[in-house]
């Protein structure tokens, strides 16, 4: 799946009608700070996706933060989440497994 990249947010997502509804996971690299650091930016991102949550269709979600959003404020944070996700969502329905990328294989 390729990933859609926002400001410091690398997005994403695998749709899967089945799944029970929005699954999310973060990736945080020791780049960024140390664990407190890291866990601080996963609750402010987690935070954001429960608000746009109910809006995304059922599936699998990698949101990659690539820096600390020390200068970006809630409000830039929200911004750049809410331009990502339709677009990684989009990009994840039209290389979807019925429509796979060139050369890729399906097992």
């Amino acid at each position: 799946v390729r990933p859609v990249r926002e400001g410091i947010l690398t997005v994403r997502v695998v749709p899967d009608p089945s799944a029970a509804g929005v699954h999310v996971a973060f990736a945080t690299p020791k780049r960024i700070g140390s664990a407190v650091v890291r866990n601080r930016v996963r609750r402010q991102v987690r935070a954001l996706m429960h608000t746009q949550a109910d809006a995304l269709p059922r599936g699998w979600y990698l949101i990659g933060i690539e820096a600390p959003p020390v200068d970006k404020s809630w409000g830039q944070l929200s911004g750049l989440l809410a331009t990502a996700l339709p677009r990684a969502v989009q990009r994840a329905k039209h290389h979807s497994p019925t429509n796979p990328l060139p050369n890729e294989v399906l097992l």
